[in-house]
């Protein structure tokens, strides 16, 4: 007798092809979702990082009654070099040292010497050639690793080039190697008034700067943001007020390796890397109008002041700038965090980052 058997019946190769486009349909269709949401998750990290930095701002200003200096002795050459420095000696320190405590790195604080440069051209050397802390086994804060600690609350993880460490050593922007990248820079006030004005800040009374204001007049000590070198502001110097006051804003590292595009460090100062700046003109056309604006790049077509020429999508240094899309983040002196969208008014933003201006522009918390 025959038993007849049952016929067995696979997929056929078309049903297979469908399954597979069905499937890959899918995934194309979640996988922006997915990678939206990730964004989302590391967004609300860099701000909660922002919101730890106004904390420990505002825990300083409890215990020292001032901010801390934006920088300490900034310069490449110390006295007695090719372009005196007006202090004894270079350190080129900033406010982020002086914030370790206070962002929960006590112990790589009491590992800073603070008589010790943390970068500068000729490495810490005094007047008449004495070398003191040089570069290398003579300085702790280097033999320490200070300069390199990468920390992850001065790094905003949606900016893929936080591993990037700054190596370069032109003198023109002093000697930058090895130095961990930070997200997060010091907002210096009007181009001008910040980083080339030490006078500006000492004894925080008179200054010598020229900002050319949008009226046209030439109030310099009105361009001033809350640090500057070897000083800063107290709370009651920001007379706009202080929700009215941004005191440090996002910097993107992302494609910033380049020469002429450098990315903040945050263990020492360097001409263009330890700034937000900003640079409203008469001219609301002139080109530091765009490229210290938000997001703003080295050059743009057609505006006046620059080459016309020139379209570099790069970030212009000491610029407010991020790598999510369409603005950046920033601290106000009350310790809110906000968000500016790189499309506001650059009168407004500028006002912003001016503790005295009399304006009191500002823009609502995100």
């Amino acid at each position: 007798m025959v038993i007849a058997r049952k016929a067995l019946r696979g997929f056929t190769l078309i049903e297979l092809l469908v399954v597979i486009a069905i499937i890959a349909v899918l995934v194309a269709l979640l996988l922006p979702a997915v990678q939206q949401a990730r964004e989302s998750a590391r967004r609300a990290t860099c701000k909660a990082n922002l919101k730890q930095v106004g904390l420990a701002l505002q825990n300083y200003a409890e215990t020292h009654s001032i901010l801390p200096p934006g920088s300490i002795n900034r310069g490449r050459y110390n006295q007695g070099g090719t372009t005196p420095n007006p202090w004894t000696r270079v350190l080129n320190h900033t406010g982020w040292l002086m914030l370790l405590p206070f962002i929960d790195q006590a112990p790589l604080y009491d590992q800073v010497d603070f008589n010790c440069a943390t970068n500068g051209w000729l490495h810490g050397d005094i007047a008449g050639g004495t070398v003191a802390c040089g570069w290398g086994a003579s300085n702790p804060n280097f033999v320490n690793g200070i300069h390199s600690t990468r920390l992850k609350v001065l790094l905003c993880p949606s900016d893929d080039g936080f591993d990037r460490y700054a190596n370069h050593t032109d003198a023109a922007h002093w000697l930058a190697t090895n130095h961990a990248h930070t997200n997060y820079l010091f907002v210096g006030g009007s181009h001008w008034a910040g980083w080339d004005r030490p006078n500006l800040y000492p004894s925080y009374a008179d200054s010598t700067g020229q900002v050319i204001m949008p009226d046209g007049t030439l109030p310099s000590v009105r361009g001033r943001g809350s640090f500057g070198v070897n000083g800063a502001a107290r709370f009651s110097d920001m007379t706009d007020g202080a929700s009215n006051t941004i005191v440090v804003g996002e910097s993107a590292i992302r494609n910033r390796t380049d020469v002429n595009a450098r990315a903040g460090i945050w263990a020492a100062d360097r001409h263009q890397g330890t700034w937000v700046m900003t640079h409203p003109n008469i001219d609301p056309n002139h080109i530091n109008n765009f490229r210290y604006h938000i997001n703003g790049g080295l050059e743009h077509k057609g505006r006046t002041g620059g080459n016309p020429a020139v379209d570099d999508p790069r970030h212009h240094e000491c610029v407010l700038s991020s790598v999510h899309t369409g603005g950046a983040h920033a601290v106000k002196g009350d310790g809110a965090v906000v968000w500016l969208n790189e499309t506001m008014n650059h009168t407004v933003f500028a006002s912003m980052g001016r503790i005295a201006d009399g304006t009191g522009l500002s823009q609502g918390d995100e």
